[in-house]
Parts: C-alpha cells; structure tokens; sequence
C-alpha cells in the first residue's frame, strides 16, 4: 500500500447554499485499491462528500488532495482527467442510447482509447450488459442501470470510483448482484469509495469505514471493527447488529 495517499479529504466544509455547510470539518483517507465504505443517517453528508471530491460542490474550506495534488476546487472535468469517477444515484446512464453507445460515452476523454477493447473487458466483467449491447438503456432494469453506470464509469479506467448508493431503490436480488460486481471492481484493483445505505453489506465487503453523523465523521475503521463496534452497531446498523 502507497504511503501517499490517492484520496485524503482534510477539514472540508462544504454544502449547497450559502453560509449552510452540510459537510462541518470531514476528515477522510483512502488508499490506492482500497475499498472504504461510507455510512451514517439520510443527512449526514454523505453523498455531498462523494460530490464534494468530483468537483460538483467546491468547499468552502479545507483541502482535497488526490496522490498528493491539491485537487481542491477543481472543476469536474479536471477531476476526470485525473482518473476520478463518480456515479450518481440517478440519471446515471444515458437512456435513448444502447448499452454500448453509453459505453462509448464513458470513454470521452480518451480519444486515443481501442474502445473495442474496452468494452470488451466491460462486457467480461458485467455479462448481463454483453447480453443486451443493442438495447435502450431506458429499457434495462434498475439493477442492470447500475451496472451500466457503473460500467461506464470503467471506461474511463479510473484510479478512484465514487459510488452513490448503488443500491438504492433495488430489490434484494439485483442488489446481491450489484454488490458482487462492486467487489469483483475492487479485487481487481481500482480503489473505490462506497456510499451506501446498506451499511451492513458495505462494511462487510469494505477494508475500512467511516460513519458521518452531521458533516463530521464520527467513527473510523476497518470493517470488521465498525460491524463489531456496538455503539455504531445501535446507532446505524439497526437492532439486529447489536446480537
């Protein structure tokens, strides 16, 4: 593991309006292929934080630095060439296209990019899409959206993926698949931070963990350590985690 960090996020305020900060003094490390969970209350900053570091909120104090590099303030399209990826929640995909047309537009800004290869190893990774290359994107299911998101994303071959709840709204099944394509990301090496209100399921897929209460982070650790820690077991994993 690099001693430099390839995310440190250092006392960041951040929010959406003027003068109300919804992240109040985030502190936060993620090294390189290390998959950190992030979890806490609907509120909490969460998904402000994952838009904070792509550069759609810029903060209005603290720092940002991505292998060293003050990234602080960056524009989105600067954060993207430095190999950062961010998937939102919704309107990730582009629905009049087909799954491989939006393939092709996660390669943007790699115009040199043998894009048959790449989707190539996108297809091997996520199966269901090779199955339905030729179909609307708007068509597909919640689970296989996410998978396109996500797979689009790739394209890009980021050092650093920031997912926001890619979960959400999916039903048990095509979230089990959604979190096997999340771990197979990460086993093969691209550093990801996962936000996720599963908190359970991402921290016992995690290598570490932060819980955010409030804008600040509250609890740090591995995964383990936060599934086993039994105040955020009481606080934020539900009855069932404290037996």
């Amino acid at each position: 593991m690099s001693q430099i960090p390839l995310l440190q996020v250092q006392d960041v305020y951040a929010g959406y309006i003027k003068d109300l900060d919804i992240l109040q003094g985030v502190n936060l490390q993620l090294h390189h292929g290390e998959l950190v969970g992030l979890i806490g209350p609907n509120g909490a900053g969460k998904s402000t934080l994952a838009k904070t570091i792509a550069g759609l909120l810029t903060p209005r104090a603290g720092k940002i630095w991505l292998n060293g590099e003050d990234i602080t303030g960056l524009k989105p399209n600067q954060i993207v060439q430095r190999e950062v990826c961010y998937v939102p929640q919704i309107a990730n995909v582009f629905r009049a296209l087909t799954v491989e047309e939006n393939l092709e537009m996660g390669a943007f800004v790699r115009p040199q990019a043998n894009l048959n290869r790449l989707k190539a190893e996108i297809f091997d990774c996520f199966p269901r899409l090779a199955e339905r290359r030729s179909q609307r994107a708007g068509t597909l299911s919640g689970g296989e959206r996410q998978m396109l998101a996500m797979g689009k994303a790739l394209m890009l071959k980021p050092s650093l993926l920031l997912l926001d709840e890619p979960s959400a709204a999916l039903s048990p099944v095509l979230v089990h698949d959604v979190f096997e394509q999340i771990k197979q990301i990460s086993q093969a090496g691209t550093a990801i931070l996962l936000v996720e209100q599963n908190a359970r399921r991402a921290l016992e897929m995690a290598d570490r963990g932060y819980v955010l209460e409030a804008g600040r982070d509250r609890f740090e650790g591995t995964g383990q350590e936060l599934l086993s820690n039994p105040k955020v077991g009481e606080l934020y994993l539900g009855a069932a985690a404290a037996h």
